[in-house]
């Protein structure tokens, strides 16, 4: 290996985290964006380094790996910096969007800086993880055990799974109800009348009177001054009486379940027409740019700002707070697993990754914290085993690989071994850009923490606000500003319910299933 060439990925990297750095920083701006914008000016530097590469003895054809490394190096610092705004200013991208709701909470908390720590180690664990299992990743998913090839029909029926199971686990709206159990030495107490309010205790004995009737259903209940309670078990004739049981206590979560599904179906209907369909005034576009930005802001974003508009001013920001790795390990799992298979988004895999999360009585600050780092390591994790994935299969997962692929000519030789060097220099440049992405994450996070906290909170997301309505009538026009406007509506809805809003997820899913069943 050329000690030039090695130089020049280092420059090259470099130059990548600058890109990434304020493609990651500025809302909107999609990592599959930026891959575009580098692979536009990819002719540009064909024609004005070839020449300088071939006076250094340098091959013509290294200009490729070099502008690949460019690229991948420009999405790994993206997946750590677009953080940031997603904290500070409620602008997500695909990878961000669940982190959301629990930064802000800490920014709410005095906690600001912690959320950008927990994100920035979350990064840097995805991508020291993924750079580690590169080897067993690629011996695993392909050859010899080439699995990739035996799981890819099932994916389908993972999401769905996965979407399934989210409705399920819904614990929102949940009602406990309290009836009278009858049916083990349960009576009727003639000539005798019990005053007051009980209070129902699963288990312990019970007397009280009231007036027995029956429903439609052939139920006995038993009316008193305060509520109505059911009676089970075998009763006597209807009229007034004293009744004497057992309490049984039973927590309902159905409602909460149902309107789970419904905001699920109505996030999916409406992910599937913004991908599919073709929305009113399309003519009337912007710059053309991806809709997933005013819809995933609108689902998330937006209705965060307008559900925190109640304090004057931030509270204030305390510099520490314990932030553990250990929450990552979920996140790099799924990271592979969105790398891997094509359709398979950032958000999907958070929401696979953040699954499993055990919901007890842990601390909101620690809860918030590992939820963010779990969902950070799922979008830098995923980038680098999308390289992985490239270099094994040839195909590009995400819009950087596509742009890696572009720029290569389509000759991937020098990348699909497992002992290549081009392999090894732009895993070298993915750790490269970790580690610069993990110092400006932070260093930008203090910066925006200084601009936020001399701004009271309600004229902050005024502002930014109406900086979501600028960019997105920019970017996309007027149809992108009919879709944000909507989106908002669908995103209130959770917290209005009490239910949790990741099932606003559906948006993203259920098109992905549909996707992989067409």
């Amino acid at each position: 290996m050329e000690i030039a060439l090695l130089i020049l990925v280092i420059y090259f990297s470099l130059a990548g985290v600058a890109i990434g750095l304020v493609s990651g920083l500025v809302p909107g701006v999609h990592v599959n964006t930026m891959a575009l914008m580098l692979l536009s000016i990819f002719p540009l530097l064909h024609s004005s380094i070839g020449g300088w590469l071939d006076r250094l003895g340098l091959q013509s054809e290294n200009l490729g790996l070099l502008v690949s490394v460019l690229i991948v190096s420009a999405a790994v610092t993206h997946s750590f910096l677009d953080f940031v705004p997603s904290i500070f200013l409620g602008a997500p991208d695909d990878a961000s969007a669940l982190s959301v709701l629990p930064g802000h909470r800490l920014l709410l908390a005095g906690r600001g800086m912690q959320a950008v720590r927990a994100a920035a180690l979350g990064s840097l664990a995805g991508a020291s993880a993924s750079v580690l299992l590169a080897i067993p990743a690629w011996l695993i998913m392909g050859p010899p055990l080439g699995l990739y090839a035996r799981f890819s029909p099932f994916l389908p029926f993972l999401l769905g799974a996965v979407l399934v199971a989210l409705i399920l686990s819904e614990r929102g709206m949940s009602e406990v109800r309290a009836s009278i159990d009858m049916r083990d030495g349960g009576h009727i107490v003639e000539n005798t009348i019990v005053l007051g309010t009980p209070v129902p205790v699963d288990g312990h004995p019970v007397r009280i009177s009231g007036r027995l009737c029956r429903d439609s259903l052939g139920r006995a209940w038993l009316e008193t001054p305060s509520r109505r309670w059911r009676l089970l078990g075998c009763v006597g004739p209807l009229g007034f009486h004293t009744v004497a049981g057992i309490w049984r206590l039973r927590i309902v979560t159905w409602r909460g379940k149902i309107w789970a599904l419904a905001i699920s179906l109505l996030a999916g209907a409406l992910g599937y027409t913004v991908m599919n369909a073709t929305l009113p005034f399309h003519q009337l576009s912007g710059l053309d740019q991806s809709p997933l930005f005013p819809l995933l802001t609108g689902l998330f974003g937006v209705p965060t700002m307008l559900l925190s508009l109640s304090p004057s001013r931030l509270p204030h920001q305390e510099e520490g707070g314990e932030v553990s790795a250990l929450p990552s390990l979920r996140g790099i799992l799924a990271g592979a697993l969105v790398g891997w298979f094509p359709g398979i988004t950032s958000t999907a895999g958070a929401v696979i990754g953040t699954l499993s999360r055990r919901r007890c009585s842990e601390d909101p600050i620690v809860s918030a914290t590992s939820f963010i780092v779990t969902v950070s390591a799922v979008g830098t994790s995923a980038t680098v085993f999308s390289l992985i994935a490239l270099s094994v299969t040839g195909n590009g997962r995400t819009g950087a690989m596509l742009a890696v692929i572009e720029v290569m000519g389509g000759k991937l030789e020098s990348l699909c071994s497992l002992s290549s060097s081009s392999l090894a220099l732009m895993l070298l440049a993915v750790l490269l850009a970790s580690i610069m992405g993990y110092a400006l994450t932070i260093a930008s996070g203090r910066v925006f923490l200084r601009l936020v906290t001399f701004f009271p909170v309600r004229r902050m997301n005024q502002v930014i606000l109406l900086l979501i309505l600028l960019l997105v009538s920019i970017f996309n026009g007027v149809p992108g500003f009919l879709l944000l406007m909507t989106c908002t509506c669908v995103g209130l809805l959770p917290p209005r319910l009490g239910i949790g809003r990741v099932h606003l997820t559906g948006c993203l899913l259920i098109p992905i299933i549909l996707f992989f069943l067409h």
